[in-house]
Parts: structure tokens; sequence; C-alpha cells
């Protein structure tokens, strides 16, 4: 994955002073969302790695400001559909675990309620969307690690 999308990888996952702690997470490799789509509203940051001999991947959009539903459903959607693309391209898993998370450095009770509540359908399969707050662990919002 990293030699193949290198123009996409960066070392964290952060965009306007809203950032997603990996580090407990282990080894994993952080790509730029925009990097890797110009053509579509696509996510801040897709991360791949391996737990327990799994792929995990994690689809996140970073948000400095409130966080608008629609347009974070529509991003995750993108970046959920183009990381199981570049899985398939470079012979990865068929069936990796996904999560799609958004955060932000506030939430208005409106938009967090919406996000909670949506499901994006990625393959057939409902996903929720994990809300949390910048500077957040991905170790504590991905289940085992």
């Amino acid at each position: 994955m990293k030699s193949r999308f290198n123009d996409a990888v960066v070392q964290e996952c952060s965009e306007m002073g809203c950032t997603l702690n990996l580090y407990s997470f282990g080894e994993a490799v952080v790509l730029k969302g925009e990097r890797i789509c110009s053509t579509r509203k696509m996510c801040d940051c897709i991360i791949f790695a391996e737990k327990e001999g799994e792929i995990v991947v994690c689809v996140v959009e970073l948000k400095s400001r409130a966080a608008d539903a629609e347009e974070v459903a529509e991003k995750l959607a993108n970046g959920a559909g183009a990381s199981l693309e570049m899985l398939r391209e470079c012979g990865g898993a068929a069936n990796p675990s996904l999560y799609l998370i958004v955060l932000a450095k506030s939430w208005r009770r409106p938009e967090y309620r919406v996000i909670t509540r949506k499901s994006i359908v990625i393959r057939g399969k409902k996903l929720k969307v994990i809300p949390a707050r910048c500077g957040a662990s991905l170790s504590e919002i991905v289940p085992g690690s």
C-alpha cells in the first residue's frame, strides 16, 4: 500500500488543528484523502493497519469547526469506496474491518444527533459513523486495539 500510493502517504492524521492520535495504535499507513482522489469530495485520511491478523481500515474526516452531517457522510462514503478499491488493487483483504470516523473540535447538538444516527451503506453493509473529539485516540475508537 505504502509503495503503491507513496505520494499520498503522510505521517499523521491531522488537519487544521484537529488530530487523530495514532501513538498507541501500532504500525499503520496513513494516506491523505485529497491526494488519492481530487475529483470528488474525499475524507481527510484513510488509515490501513493490521490488528490481530485482520486488516483494519479507518476512514476519517477531521473538522476544525462544527461538522455538517451530510457533507461528512458524502466524504466518508467516497473515502470508504476508494479505500476498498485500493485494497483490491494491492491484493489486500476483500472484507476488512471498516470504521467511519469523524472528529470535531466542537459538536452542535443537532449535528451530533444526526451523525450518531447516520448509517452509510458500503457494498451492501450498513456502517455507523463514529463521532469523537479532536485529539481522540484511535486505539480507544477501534475495538480490540
